[in-house]
């Protein structure tokens, strides 16, 4: 009796450290995707950025408030 008690615990546990293995993958996942993402846009930044660059052979101003 006290093994299959023991038994049931261990399964339970288990249970629950795989959830939260895989809620932390998913946060993860998440995490990577937006830092993916953010690369992504200051690759894209970066690029138009020299294209302008390319063009007019000066460099685009930060700011229009004359």
């Amino acid at each position: 009796m006290q093994q299959s008690e023991n038994a049931r615990k261990r399964e339970k546990a288990w249970k629950k450290y795989q959830d939260k293995i895989k809620y932390i993958d998913e946060i993860a996942e998440g995490a990577r995707a937006q830092s993916d993402e953010r690369r992504k846009n200051e690759t894209l930044k970066a690029k138009d950025k020299a294209n302008i660059i390319r063009t007019t052979g000066k460099l685009p101003g930060a700011c229009s408030c004359f």
